[in-house]
């Protein structure tokens, strides 16, 4: 339901928007046609798969594809090293609403790959 609701509010912004709640599903997509997408936005908390496994499995495949992560805990949570996972764009708390996605994302989207950061 958070997925096709995500779906649908980047959809009514002009994205065009693969969603799936799997993200085991999520990453044979970005295996089978890795250069198909320019953003993912994840959960910290899936079936399956934590959000942090996802976000390496994914810095494995495309370290250059910017990633945000949504997530209902404290953001100084000690046990998760962020900056050791340069594909990290944005951290979103949830509650969050239409506007903070709006501008996570296109702030994802206009950051700097990580080679070009200084």
């Amino acid at each position: 339901m958070i997925a096709d609701l995500g779906r649908k509010m980047l959809g009514q912004l002009g994205y065009a928007v693969t969603a799936t709640s799997d993200p085991v599903a999520a990453l044979a997509l970005l295996r089978k046609n890795p250069g198909c997408f320019d953003l993912v936005v994840t959960d910290m908390t899936m079936p399956g798969m934590s959000g942090m496994e996802l976000v390496r499995q994914i810095g494995m495949l495309r370290p250059d594809l910017p990633v945000i992560v949504c997530t209902g805990f404290n953001r100084k949570m000690p046990h998760q090293d962020w900056n050791s996972l340069k594909n990290i764009r944005r951290l979103l708390m949830k509650p969050m609403g239409f506007r903070e996605l709006a501008l996570a994302v296109r702030s994802a989207l206009d950051s700097p790959r990580p080679e070009e950061r200084k």
